[in-house]
């Protein structure tokens, strides 16, 4: 794919979705080739899963959307990632950075292969203003269920994940319905809500990383002032789970959480 014409970055716009936006302003045999241009030469044929190399990319586009830091910080959820210590992949003993490791461009972009949100208000807005509608960050977080800004349920993307392999989907083009008909979002909104801001709050922190002692002594703070510690310091199983359940045992429906709860 030759790159003549670069889409301006949209707020809070995924990686894949503004991949998908510059391979429509651009010319390419199919989808595929685009990712070729993108993100460097890879035998993977699926999309979705694409190996993203930044470098690459920040090549392709003259640099005029930032540095491969840049990009990973703006456009994807390695920020998450890194301030929660949960990765969506495997992080050996001496990791190569995110940027240039190749890890698949919706896992980069959305967590995972599975999770493609939107928010009918969101939607409804860009269409006024732009040709076509795009995938937010936020949107794709695990534990928000309501759009952050007008404080609606998302909704899912009916899609089977063959057609996310294939080539680029953009919300215009998808078929969405109710992702969360098994949980009691009336009666739970308020702690949703916390939830979904917590997982925003940590996505769009750029305060200098603490340490893993420092994050626990300020858990171990909170615990023991809700009375959750054992005299050895240990959480109290008997105290913790009832309270617990209690909360967020309603999301034990949910894929994102089922496991935990």
């Amino acid at each position: 794919m030759q790159i003549c014409s670069i889409p301006l970055h949209r707020p809070d716009e995924t990686l894949y979705s503004f991949a998908a936006r510059l391979r429509r302003a651009n010319a390419a045999r199919d989808d595929r080739d685009a990712c070729r241009s993108m993100f460097g030469h890879a035998p993977n044929m699926r999309v979705s899963e694409f190996p993203v190399n930044l470098s690459s990319f920040y090549l392709a586009t003259k640099g005029l959307l930032g540095s491969p830091d840049q990009l990973l910080s703006q456009m994807t959820l390695v920020p998450l990632f890194e301030q929660l210590g949960a990765w969506p992949w495997r992080k050996g003993s001496a990791p190569r950075p995110a940027a240039i490791a190749g890890y698949g461009l919706s896992i980069l972009s959305n967590g995972n292969t599975r999770t493609w949100h939107t928010c009918k208000q969101c939607l409804r807005e860009d269409r006024s203003h732009n040709p076509c509608g795009y995938w937010r960050r936020a949107h794709q977080l695990p534990g928000v269920l309501f759009c952050p800004t007008h404080h609606i349920l998302l909704l899912a993307c009916t899609a089977p994940a063959t057609q996310f392999h294939n080539r680029f989907i953009l919300p215009d083009e998808a078929k969405f319905e109710n992702a969360f008909h098994r949980i009691d979002t009336a009666t739970n909104e308020d702690v949703l809500l916390g939830l979904g801001r917590l997982s925003v709050a940590a996505l769009q922190d750029d305060k200098e990383y603490l340490d893993a002692k420092t994050k626990q002594a300020v858990i171990s703070q909170a615990l023991e002032s809700h009375a959750l510690l054992s005299p050895r310091g240990t959480v109290s199983r008997e105290s913790f789970v009832p309270r617990f359940l209690r909360c967020y045992g309603f999301l034990r429906h949910h894929p994102d959480f089922a496991g935990a709860v």
